[in-house]
């Protein structure tokens, strides 16, 4: 079966009495609109997305008068970080950005993929977390292109250019 468009979120779409069947994926295959998927049944749905879709947990990819298909996502080695007060917020944001993490934001923790010289950081900063298997979601810290995310030229900040000028 292919699935060109996705019909709504789990969260809230109307299950009314419907079983429901995960899609289970890793974070990296959120992203790739076009894939095979098999759900917890063996059943194997061919997604082709608009390009550039990407999915996101509990996205509905198929639903009939029996059941409802939907995006889970796959747990995976992860840290969360949990930062006390603004400034250790700041700081382990601010290291995050630095190496260029993806970061997802939950009410009172950052969560990431693990990597062990972000742990060495966070020890550093003296900022709590715990090493733990579980999905990696929440607000996505960074903004994609598509948000208007965007670099400047390199050599020219705000008008000024290499040569250190106004032109």
């Amino acid at each position: 079966m292919i699935i060109e468009k996705i019909a709504g979120n789990i969260h809230d779409y109307p299950v009314e009495g419907r079983s429901i069947e995960m899609v289970a994926l890793d974070r990296d295959s959120l992203s790739r609109p076009h894939q095979k998927v098999a759900a917890q049944s063996g059943e194997v749905f061919a997604l082709s997305l608009p390009r550039g879709h990407v999915l996101e947990a509990g996205d509905v990819i198929y639903a009939d008068e029996k059941r409802v298909v939907a995006i889970e996502l796959e747990a995976e080695d992860a840290l969360l970080i949990r930062p006390q007060g603004q400034l250790q917020w700041a700081r382990a944001a601010y290291n995050l950005g630095n190496l260029h993490r993806s970061a997802f934001i939950q009410e009172d923790r950052i969560v990431t993929p693990y990597d062990a010289v972000l742990e060495s950081v966070m020890q550093r900063l003296g900022v709590s977390y715990e090493r733990a298997n579980c999905p990696v979601d929440g607000v996505r810290a960074n903004v994609s292109h598509r948000e208007g995310h965007f670099h400047h030229p390199h050599g020219q900040v705000q008008g000024l250019h290499a040569g250190g000028s106004d032109e």
